[in-house]
């Protein structure tokens, strides 16, 4: 396709609680005044116990939900029955968890797409296909020097490609479209096969060299389109010959196919005649055969490709490298996958990807992982996973519910109204090592639907075990419904993520029946596992989010000192420096620049940015995002400035001083200022020193420029460990800030030794007050994990993908501290990133 976030009994939130050697645990150790059991292996800490002054008051969580949705006037039944000793076929992550990205206007920005490659690990999305590699608009990757010769960069394409690799995912790459050096205009076949066919050889030699061989490389995009492709069927075939031959000479192992084509056709179409032509030439290396598919709702056609494929005599794989419902982007709001009830929406999803199992296709890519139609709007009807600005759509929560499914399916027998549509139906999966079982269950109708679900032979006649069930609705696990006309100022928003409804502990038995309410267009997961715990109901307990208090959206607003560059046709103005557009993208009627002030010949002149709470909040950070578009990264970022508090607009203290700030290095990024926490109305950033200017007509001229200004009560100073050190973190063995695998912003901790530790004392905590403490994590070592435990309350997580954990305590009778602790177990590398603390009675 072509394209311009004393301690209770049992208060946890529930998740999968596999458990491997190789993990990373969170441990929250609450003392002075309570006791709590003390994990193995990590050992107990201490804090102080020394009186410290009360800190100003945390962000509160968890967030005020919406209305819950309502009922249908009307709805509908059904009933499965499943014996869990019964096997029948599997589930193969590979076929479903693919994602291919397109070339929207804000991929020419290099820090856009990056920066959500741990969302999109989250979701445990595998295999990412990238388009437009030769694109001059985004990579410009080929060029000629002055002898003539073809020379190649991949600078701009491995700030995309690397970070994925980084986070668990593997690069599939469509080679497209031809570079101007080629001779022709983009779309059009180049007049030299021999420089396409260099660059393809070059780019695979090059990734070979960083130890990534043996990739899938798709030549070209859509050759039967006119808006992706001007030439013949021949000239592509001569095209494919040359590049096939250049790409498995740099790389014997690399996988090469085609023909990419919109749809799959019918016989005599470019499809059929890319694999006549395969025959005839069967010296011609062919190692898949790919397609897209649209406007249906199923991967019937798998047949069809299957049976062309053997008449070829070629027995290679499927890949469908792009489908969704419609390829059109912006639809309007509410369209695309905006929500669960959308045309491409959640239901439609958890529907069409159980009917890509067992169709033929070998590997499926959703069409996109992120979607940036419009930047300046929050929705569009686009067919995103996650929106321009990083918060993940309904749509996304589905494959991460199906990304937990096991490779072995149950047998289910599914009955009643809309099961042979499957329009409500369901699927089953099983661990029998772990004695675990999955439940997913979808309508995709607007009326509700009722199932009677009936389980038996479950491995848990001689153990209690815990039923654990997640939502995506109207008003659960969906995004759209906390704002669709702007920016969230919260990640995760209120609805974002899909939440744990019900979280039990039942006496053990052998068998479990339950009506199960599926809402209009819902879909629901229930996990089963063994548990030791004794037969309760959980209290489930929402993660902790970071809130943007400087937002336009939590009540905000903000004035300059100059006059600004208000060009809001471009994106520039003052109100876009709250907006919650991090993302600079130079796009008139679309555009999202930010902020910038008037221009200076003199870079001592001073500028500041000044926003209103409209009432006293606590805050303890402040995070400046440069100007970061291409060609403009960090232009504008002061050298020095101060970060100020003020109640009153008239007497103002200083928050942070910073002089001389990166002086020899380009600004790339969000930006973190972190100190003690303080409660004012106003927070003002004052530069005294501009830097890194821009060039207007022919002269350098400074600004003061920002994409966004944010502020946050964090809770924990350095919780993202940004900069280069872990303090106020105290480290125990091999624990260090790094930049080349994080969650979000620049910088996260990696902890590489078995049993490495971070404690971080918290002090100035209000007794009797219920905390939340959470975060982001992953290993490097299959079965990694983080368990985070306070008191008697504990959640764990298992997974090689980045994931969230928390843990919720309340503090006893005269407590005022605690020790926070992020140990490490068993081999590999584990990393944390952006951790958070929030009270239940904090500021709103």
């Amino acid at each position: 396709m072509r394209n311009n976030a004393p301690a209770p009994t049992l208060v946890r939130r529930a998740l999968r609680t596999t458990r491997v050697a190789a993990c990373v645990a969170l441990i929250a150790a609450i003392v002075a005044g309570c006791t709590s059991p003390t994990p193995t292996p990590t050992p107990k800490l201490t804090a102080s116990s020394a009186p410290v002054a009360a800190q100003p008051p945390f962000t509160r969580t968890p967030i005020s939900q919406t209305t819950p949705e309502t009922s249908t006037a009307t709805s509908t039944t059904s009933t499965l029955a499943a014996d869990y000793t019964k096997a029948n076929g599997t589930v193969d992550q590979n076929v479903l968890m693919n994602a291919s990205q397109g070339g929207y206007a804000p991929m020419q920005n290099m820090n856009w797409f990056p920066a959500q490659a741990a969302q999109m690990s989250s979701m445990g999305l595998r295999d990412i296909r990238i388009d437009h590699v030769f694109d001059d608009n985004y990579y410009h990757v080929v060029n000629i020097a002055a002898d003539g010769k073809a020379t190649f960069d991949f600078t701009n394409l491995d700030r995309v490609v690397l970070p994925l690799v980084r986070n668990g995912m593997t690069p599939f790459f469509s080679l497209s479209y031809s570079p101007s050096v080629s001779g022709k205009a983009l779309y059009k076949a180049p007049v030299s096969t021999e420089i396409f066919a260099a660059a393809s050889g070059a780019l695979v030699a090059h990734y070979k060299a960083m130890g990534m061989s043996g990739r899938n490389w798709e030549v070209w995009n859509e050759i039967d389109s006119l808006y992706t492709y001007t030439g013949t069927i021949e000239q592509y075939e001569a095209l494919y010959a040359a590049t096939v031959a250049a790409v498995k000479a740099a790389d014997s192992t690399a996988q090469v196919g085609g023909a990419a084509t919109s749809t799959i056709g019918e016989l005599g179409g470019w499809s059929s005649r890319f694999l006549q032509w395969l025959t005839a030439n069967p010296t011609v290396p062919a190692d898949f055969f790919s397609y897209h598919s649209y406007y249906i709702g199923d991967f019937s056609d798998g047949p069809k490709a299957q049976a062309w494929l053997k008449a070829t005599g070629r027995n290679i794989p499927i890949y469908i490298t792009e489908w969704n419902s419609n390829p059109a982007s912006g639809l309007g709001v509410g369209q695309g996958s905006d929500t669960n009830s959308s045309v491409s929406g959640s239901s439609y999803v958890a529907k069409r990807l159980y009917t890509a199992i067992g169709a033929g296709a070998a590997k499926i890519f959703w069409f996109g992982p992120l979607e940036g139609a419009n930047p300046s709007k929050a929705y569009l009807g686009d067919l995103g996973l996650i929106t321009m600005d990083g918060h993940r759509k309904s749509v996304g929560n589905v494959f991460e519910m199906y990304s937990h499914l096991d490779p072995t399916r149950i047998a289910a027998t599914i009955a009643g109204a809309g099961t042979d549509t499957k329009d409500v139906f369901g699927l089953m999966t099983k661990n029998p090592t772990k004695k675990k079982a999955t439940l997913l269950l979808w309508n995709n109708t607007a009326v509700d639907s009722t199932m009677a679900v009936s389980l038996t032979k479950l491995p848990y006649s001689k153990s209690n075990f815990e039923i654990s069930q997640t939502m995506v609705s109207d008003h659960k696990g969906n995004s759209f419904a906390d704002t669709s006309t702007a920016v969230d100022y919260r990640y995760p928003s209120p609805n974002e993520n899909a939440p744990v409804i019900s979280d039990t502990i039942v006496a053990g038995a052998s068998a479990y029946k339950k009506s199960i309410r599926i809402p209009a267009h819902g879909i629901t997961e229930l996990t089963f596992t063994p548990s030791t715990k004794k037969a309760q109901a959980a209290t489930p307990v929402a993660q902790p989010s970071n809130i943007d208090l400087a937002a336009s959206g939590a009540g905000s607003t903000v004035t300059t000192t100059s006059s600004s560059a208000e060009v809001p046709i471009a994106g520039w103005g003052t109100a876009n420096l709250i907006d919650g557009r991090r993302i600079s993208v130079p796009w008139v009627g679309k555009g999202a620049e930010g902020w910038s002030s008037a221009g200076h010949a003199d870079q001592s002149a001073t500028e500041s940015a000044r926003v209103d709470f409209g009432k006293s909040r606590a805050v303890d950070s402040v995070v400046m995002w440069s100007r970061n578009s291409a060609g403009h990264e960090g232009e504008g970022f002061p050298s020095d400035f101060t970060i100020k508090g003020s109640s009153d607009n008239a007497t103002w203290t200083d928050l942070s001083a910073v002089t001389n700030y990166h002086a020899k290095t380009t600004v790339i990024g969000p930006q973190t200022f972190t100190f003690e926490p303080k409660s004012v109305r106003y927070l003002k950033v004052e530069a005294t020193k501009l830097a890194r200017p821009s060039s207007e007509n022919g002269a350098s001229v400074y600004h003061f420029q920002l994409t966004e200004l944010e502020a946050y009560r964090n809770g924990l100073s350095n919780g993202g460990f940004e900069g280069t050190k872990l303090s106020p973190w105290k480290a125990r063995g091999s624990a260090k800030v790094q930049s080349l695998v994080v969650h979000g912003g620049n910088a996260a901790v990696a902890l590489t030794k078995a049993g490495s530790r971070l404690t971080y004392a918290v002090a100035g905590l209000t007794p009797g007050t219920t905390y939340t403490v959470g975060g982001y994590v992953r290993s490097s070592a299959t079965g990694g994990g983080m368990t985070l435990q306070a008191g008697s309350s504990a959640a764990s997580t298992v997974s090689p993908k980045w994931a969230a954990t928390w843990v919720t305590f309340t503090t006893a009778k005269g407590q005022t501290t605690a020790d926070l602790t992020i140990t490490k177990t068993g081999g590999g590398t584990g990393w944390a990133d952006d951790l958070t603390m929030t009270s239940k009675t904090g500021q709103n």
